[in-house]
């Protein structure tokens, strides 16, 4: 089941006390909801800035006394508190993902290759680097679906047990970030793994012309509204990692994925290390990238049933030039446009939602810019068909439920 945020509304002077500066606070507040976060991250750099500037040449006791509580009440918003630790995830996985580690390929395909190294204590750390010839568009959809996953990610029976036994969106905290919990079907001899993870994207196309997602580990005490499931039968993992899309051009982009797994064993045997970063890691990119080519139904559905979150990825996709083809929702915009409403999928949906950190809309047209959506979807050239075959192993093409966590 998927648990949504309340949605209360939060009154102006609880999300934007009187700190001063507040046309930058509301356009710091207005890309963060835009789901920018570095550019949100730059904007209260400067505010916090300019208000410990005013504080430095504050004189008199009653002066600085009132400067120090403007800063306090800036930096205990909950909003920016939760841009700058999320913006300072963002950071750190770039660093992650140009670090200069000793990597081993294990597997070189279908324009895939997967890098491997063990670290002590049993960390194991995957990357995956591949292109795409497709729609970025579509590349979200498959990303966001999560309940969906099983439909496209292996699940092999013989020569070794190996999968995704359930995936479950336990809440949509915002338009690009979510709360999981995954179950996997772990090979002979292991019993079952699971993992609750949390995973946000920054949309760096403005500047860097880049989509970047960090997956991290969920706590409890990070979602104190979310009740987390606990591990029952299965053995708690950590998953920490993400992904960085590079986008090329309207309809190609450049994917490093990387996770660092702790299975929590200290010593996994050569032949499931091989399992996995030769065959199953690859063969999951490429039916990740076969899925984005060639959407479900369902998937489509879904785009053009949600509007408020896909109406709104196409069109920052389109202002920045990484979308080519029109939009997913054409029905949805018709219809809102015959009962005298403004199109669906703008930022300008529900103004006043807020989610369960206080982090409420703050729209303006001249703080997010929006563009006009086109009547209609154009095709999306079709790129080669890369083979689709795992260099060892069967998947299970009827995703039939698995026998057991153990073996």
């Amino acid at each position: 089941m998927c648990l949504t945020p309340k949605m209360d509304t939060i009154s102006q002077e609880q999300d934007f006390p009187d700190v001063g500066h507040a046309e930058l606070l509301k356009t710091a507040h207005a890309l963060g909801k835009a789901e920018r976060l570095m550019d949100a991250a730059q904007v209260l750099c400067e505010i916090e800035g300019l208000i410990k500037s005013t504080l430095e040449k504050a004189t008199g006791e009653g002066t600085t006394s009132m400067q120090q509580e403007c800063l306090s009440k800036f930096e205990e918003i909950p909003w920016v508190q939760r841009i700058r630790r999320q913006a300072a995830q963002h950071r750190e996985l770039a660093l992650l993902l140009e670090a200069p580690v000793d990597w081993t390929t294990e597997y070189a395909k279908s324009g895939i290759t997967v890098r491997h190294r063990a670290e002590p204590g049993g960390l194991q750390r995957i990357r995956l680097d591949f292109e795409m010839d497709t729609s970025l568009l579509n590349a979200a959809a498959v990303m966001n679906e999560a309940d969906l996953w099983h439909t496209w990610v292996p699940l092999y029976r013989f020569p070794i047990r190996g999968g995704i036994r359930n995936c479950v969106k336990l809440a949509q905290l915002t338009r690009a970030s979510q709360l999981l919990h995954l179950q996997v079907i772990a090979p002979y001899p292991f019993t079952g793994r699971d993992w609750v993870g949390q995973w946000h994207a920054c949309d760096q196309l403005e500047h860097q012309k880049m989509i970047t997602v960090v997956v991290d580990d969920a706590l409890q005490s990070d979602f104190p509204d979310h009740p987390l499931p606990a591990a029952n039968d299965h053995v708690r993992v950590s998953v920490k990692g993400g992904i960085r899309v590079l986008v090329n051009s309207s309809s190609h982009c450049t994917l490093r994925v990387q996770w660092d797994i702790d299975p929590v064993v200290p010593v996994l045997p050569d032949v499931i290390v091989s399992f996995v970063t030769q065959t199953y890691a690859h063969l999951g990119a490429v039916q990740f990238r076969d899925m984005v080519k060639n959407l479900s139904a369902e998937h489509q559905e879904r785009m053009r049933s949600d509007p408020h979150v896909y109406g709104f990825f196409e069109e920052r996709m389109r202002q920045a030039g990484a979308l080519s083809g029109l939009p997913v929702q054409p029905d949805a915009a018709d219809a809102d446009q015959k009962e005298g409403q403004a199109p669906s999928g703008t930022p300008d949906d529900h103004p006043e939602e807020a989610d369960d950190e206080g982090y409420v809309s703050a729209h303006s047209d001249d703080l997010v810019e929006h563009v006009a959506v086109p009547e209609e979807r154009a095709a999306v050239p079709e790129a080669d068909a890369p083979p689709s075959e795992p260099p060892a192993g069967r998947p299970d093409e009827a995703r039939a439920a698995a026998e057991g966590p153990g073996g």
